[in-house]
């Protein structure tokens, strides 16, 4: 069967956790075909080099204000359009590549009438303060939740999960818990780090949060850190030994130290 993958790109979280479910469909044995946006094309091709990865648009989410309701009142008009874009796009590929599955984590435009199209998502409630709010997201949310045939959430059915409210109060006949799945084997390894700062999400809350580490890393100076951006740009940071920088830390990778670039 020939699947098409198409992982989310806000930050890295939504394309590592994407990583064992593209393997485990290489590994029974169908076709896989890949496509995201921005910097998860190339985090995509440096982990799959041998699948072909094309690029969607992007849907360019950023949060400039501390207020939530600001940010997403600010940002619908222009997800809409990005979501409209990117489900052309899916449907050419769809055509073009003949696809007979179609995955999706929490990109709501990677859906098509014709075939089977799967959403992974663990976001199908936003609990907001303001009760209205929260009622209009949701019913955002199942607008784009409900063109699709399954909804996967990555995560344990029972008591003991780690999404709570954000998918266990969401009904749906097409809600399937997955379990939890993850990219990472327990090895037995020497300490290496004290703290290793991970950071990923939508800009600008990305930076603000890495220039708050940076202000504080002369009173770490103590300890063995490391600090893995989830950015490959440009930047004027430099390592020492005890605190190391990476921008992003592929499954094949060995830590090096960052040099400084201009």
């Amino acid at each position: 069967m020939r699947v098409l993958i198409c992982p989310q790109h806000w930050g890295l979280g939504h394309l590592t956790r994407s990583i064992p479910v593209i393997r485990y469909f290489i590994n029974s044995g169908h076709e896989v075909l890949l496509a995201s946006s921005g910097a998860g094309v190339d985090f995509l091709r440096s982990e799959f080099p041998e699948i072909e990865v094309f690029e969607l648009p992007d849907y360019k989410i950023n949060y400039p204000s501390s207020n939530m309701y600001l940010n997403m009142l600010t940002q619908l008009g222009k997800m809409h359009l990005s979501i409209w874009k990117e489900h052309i796009k899916i449907r050419e590929l769809v055509r073009l590549l003949k696809i007979e599955l179609l995955i999706s984590d929490t990109r709501f435009g990677a859906f098509h009438g014709k075939i089977p199209s799967v959403m992974i998502a663990h976001h199908l409630h936003i609990p907001l303060s303001i009760k209205s709010f929260s009622w209009f997201s949701d019913t955002w949310l199942k607008l784009f939740y409900n063109k699709f045939d399954r909804l996967w959430v990555p995560d344990r059915a029972g008591s003991d999960n780690i999404s709570g409210i954000l998918a266990h109060n969401f009904k749906s006949a097409k809600k399937i818990f997955l379990g939890n799945i993850s990219r990472f084997q327990k090895l037995e390894l020497s300490k290496r780090y004290d703290i290793c700062f991970v950071l990923s999400g939508p800009e600008p809350q990305r930076t603000i949060l890495e220039e708050k580490i940076l202000d504080y890393r002369p009173k770490l100076s103590h300890l063995k850190c490391l600090l893995i951006r989830g950015k490959k740009e440009i930047h004027h940071i430099i390592s020492d030994e005890s605190f190391q920088i990476v921008d992003i830390l592929y499954s094949q990778n060995s830590i090096r130290p960052c040099v400084h670039r201009t």
